[in-house]
């Protein structure tokens, strides 16, 4: 049923049917809003979800990331070339898993973007965050800050490696 549908039946109907079709189609657009509403909320608490899972493989691979910089840097110091070639290896199916984590990352922003007709190239993470204001997404917006700090260690880790290997070379 449409709310159209209740119109031309409440014009031929008397006073007190009309009270009745009306009270009807309110109740019925009600409903339907709810229905919207609730679906919008399943779909928001879903895409958290989601996010939450990507969100803590990613700091996974950090993590694991940041244990195969210091196998790396315990190679250089011990000048262990053998241990070099697998550290390198397991580095690049870290990076690669990374990489893969990172491009559903995206397509999940891609998708909320869509979901909320907006262009994917105006918003982030960030915002999407702050601006669904549930304890989910607080909690994942630590998570995510959290993952991001990791991120900068990280590249410090990696620099400091970097210099090890520069001042071997040398």
């Amino acid at each position: 049923l449409k709310y159209s549908d209740f119109r031309p039946l409440a014009f031929s109907l008397n006073p007190f049917s009309l009270q009745i079709a009306s009270r009807v189609s309110r109740e019925y657009r009600d409903t339907l809003h709810t229905s919207r509403v609730l679906r919008t909320m399943q779909d928001i608490a879903t895409a958290l979800q989601e996010l939450g899972h990507i969100l803590r493989r990613e700091e996974a691979q950090c993590d694991a990331l940041g244990h195969n910089i210091q196998r790396e840097r315990q190679a250089l110091r011990t000048l262990k070339l053998s241990d070099m070639a697998e550290v390198n290896h397991q580095r690049a199916e870290l990076l690669n898993d990374l990489h893969v984590l990172e491009t559903e990352r995206a397509a999940w922003l891609a998708r909320l973007a869509g979901h909320w007709n907006l262009a994917p190239s105006t918003i982030s993470l960030s915002i999407i965050l702050e601006r669904l204001e549930t304890a989910e997404a607080q909690r994942l917006e630590t998570l995510y800050t959290r993952m991001a700090g990791k991120i900068r260690g990280l590249r410090h880790e990696i620099s400091i490696n970097a210099g090890i290997l520069n001042s071997l070379q040398i």
